[in-house]
């Protein structure tokens, strides 16, 4: 069965209370082992447990915003798509860091967790962790599905589009009733009707440590226990435990041997180190890969050649890198930063392979964006000039996307905007 959060009406209760509530909601997320609530939590709620940073301190040796390193040469020449995290906007920045285009929230309680362009030229953007919109040029929202989508979408050869979603599920572990959050693949007509969702608990709970498992059942009993006595709030304890967290989504274009066939989908599972591609159409695993090699990874994508490129986040290590895999599981590629093991960003991050064979690198959490040569030379280099009233903090980089000149023209004038 669903579960919903809770709904508290703390407003009478005195400050010290308020602290006292706020900390054990704080708590009882930590020790679910979750960074996201349910899709239906109160919006605040929701963004004060993502675990996520919203700014980062602007360290001045960085040498201010925007483009910090060009070199004309050697560079994949185009424009970028950028997202800041929990921000309010998503703008078209060209290779100067100059912006061209902005689309805005129409709601000014939104924050924009994602946003890619569709190949029709609306915005798709996922809003507070919770609904999937389509934004046209001028920001007005098209159509909007409060699914409970979350990190990341693509769009199929069709116009279909997957998106990742959850829910708070409770199944039975060892006989005992256990709150987990199910990830899902959502599948939606191009004007935003969900067709249908393919869970992934069935699919991939062979895979989950059972040592988690057994945790989290003896900490959500103990933490039950301990609400309820203390507090008499009987719904605190709903939040499930967080044991797969996808965080990206692939739709493969073409067959790839060893891989997975078109229209089938290539998804990152932060919590259990893996890649996996799912069978959409038979509801089942392809192909995983990730066991003992990444930690943490994000923003997994098919390359033409059919190798997979990832984020490898190094939660653990504590340095990240970009690796490039074959699908029988070798690694032909890896850049980790200059010098090395500088790059890193613990719980965000993308990677894109360019059209030149560069590949741009987002180092989300240091609000960082850079192309680097094969060689792992930087040929480019961005800092989010996004920064809070005192100027001392800058917003994290959601995800940066790099556009073509002609697929930008060819998207302007699909929306009747000159290129």
């Amino acid at each position: 069965m669903t579960t919903e959060p809770p709904e508290l009406n703390i407003q009478e209760r005195p400050r010290l209370r308020l602290r006292l509530i706020a900390w054990l909601v704080a708590a009882a997320l930590t020790v679910t082992g979750c960074d996201r609530p349910d899709a239906d939590a109160d919006p605040a709620a929701r963004l004060q447990a993502l675990g996520y940073v919203e700014w980062v301190e602007v360290d001045e040796k960085d040498g201010g915003d925007g483009v910090r390193q060009l070199d004309p040469l050697r560079y994949a020449a185009g424009l970028n798509l950028v997202n800041s995290r929990l921000g309010q906007d998503a703008r078209i920045v060209d290779m100067e860091g100059r912006t061209l285009h902005r689309w805005t929230v129409s709601d000014p309680d939104d924050r924009w967790f994602h946003a890619e362009l569709a190949p029709t030229g609306e915005l798709l953007v996922i809003t507070n962790g919770r609904s999937l919109q389509s934004i046209d040029p001028d920001s007005r929202v098209l159509w909007s599905n409060p699914l409970g989508a979350h990190h990341d979408l693509d769009v199929d050869a069709l116009g279909r589009i997957f998106a990742l979603r959850r829910l708070v599920d409770e199944v039975v572990w060892r006989g005992q009733p256990l709150r987990i959050v199910d990830e899902g693949i959502a599948i939606l007509t191009p004007d935003g009707e969900l067709e249908r969702t393919i869970w992934l608990d069935r699919l991939l709970r062979e895979y989950v440590d059972p040592a988690v498992l057994d945790a989290a059942v003896e900490k959500q009993r103990a933490l039950a226990a301990r609400l309820r006595r203390h507090l008499g709030l009987a719904r605190l304890d709903e939040q499930g435990a967080d044991v797969y967290h996808a965080n990206s989504i692939d739709v493969l274009d073409s067959d790839v041997p060893g891989l997975g066939q078109e229209g089938d989908v290539l998804v990152s599972l932060r919590e259990l180190d893996l890649l996996v591609v799912v069978d959409v159409a038979a509801e089942k695993i392809r192909w995983l890969w990730g066991s003992e090699q990444l930690d943490g990874p994000h923003h997994a994508s098919v390359l033409v050649d059919g190798n997979v490129l990832v984020f490898d986040n190094g939660r653990r290590r504590r340095w990240s890198r970009v690796i490039e895999v074959t699908p029988d599981g070798d690694i032909i590629w890896e850049y980790s930063g200059r010098p090395e093991n500088s790059l890193f960003s613990p719980r965000l991050g993308g990677c894109q392979k360019l059209w030149n064979g560069n590949v741009l690198v987002v180092e989300s959490e240091r609000g960082r964006a850079l192309e680097v040569s094969p060689t792992g030379d930087t040929v480019w280099e961005y800092l989010n000039p996004e920064r809070d009233e005192t100027g001392e903090r800058r917003r994290p980089i959601e995800r940066m996307t790099r556009i073509s000149f002609p697929e930008w023209r060819s998207l302007s004038a699909l929306f009747g905007r000159g290129a």
